[in-house]
């Protein structure tokens, strides 16, 4: 399946001195401050965007669920046994979901509630995985970090991991238990369109992805 054409939280803006300064005998140089806007910060356009096309789905496989496989990825290598299932949360995609989520539970969705939402996302990319293991604990050892393109690694900044896994679909059979997980890593560290490598660590080595992050909203 193709993914959609790239266009998916509140950073500081980066105050750079001006070029050119005053030139008033007696009085030191004035500095100014140019704005440099976060790449991850949604237009109104694309805020509208995401709505729009959140609310015209309905939560079911050939509708949302069909939409929301744009934005797995699959990994490389790994525990094959234990095929996680990775989904990238970009700002985008997070206000796309909650749109289809709240018009399905017959809630309203304002423009300013997503706005809000948009200033607040872009100061994160998140990641949610469901993992697979064999002991109702397993999760209690789950990590991930993210791997940038000149090799350095970070860690998230906050996360959402389960201390008790759920029961999966082919319980007792192995594997018979899933998590659903969050991750979060802070985008001031992350280019709009770098390609990343999202790594979970489990008890049975690592699962990695590579992501090309251009090819998200």
């Amino acid at each position: 399946m193709s993914r959609p054409e790239n266009a998916i939280c509140d950073i500081s803006f980066i105050s750079t001195p001006s070029s050119s300064v005053s030139e008033a005998p007696g009085y030191p140089p004035v500095e100014t401050t140019t704005e440099v806007r976060n790449p991850w910060l949604l237009s109104d356009e694309q805020i509208m965007e995401a709505m729009q096309i959140g609310k015209s789905l309905q939560l079911t496989l050939d509708s949302y669920y069909k939409f929301e496989k744009d934005y797995y990825t699959q990994y490389v290598e790994g525990t094959k046994a234990l095929k996680s299932e990775l989904t990238i949360l970009t700002p985008y995609f997070s206000i796309l979901r909650k749109a289809c989520l709240y018009k399905s539970n017959y809630q309203d969705y304002s423009f300013a509630e997503a706005q809000k939402d948009a200033q607040e996302g872009s100061k994160f990319l998140s990641f949610s995985v469901v993992a697979y293991g064999a002991s109702i604990d397993f999760c209690q050892i789950l990590n991930a970090v993210l791997i940038l393109p000149d090799g350095s690694v970070i860690h998230p900044i906050d996360q959402k991991v389960p201390s008790i896994a759920d029961k999966s679909s082919s319980w007792p059979h192995y594997p018979a238990y899933q998590a659903a997980c969050l991750w979060f890593f802070d985008t001031s560290q992350i280019g709009r369109n770098d390609t990343v490598t999202f790594v979970l660590i489990r008890e049975l080595g690592e699962q990695r992805a590579v992501i090309d992050l251009s090819k998200y909203k």
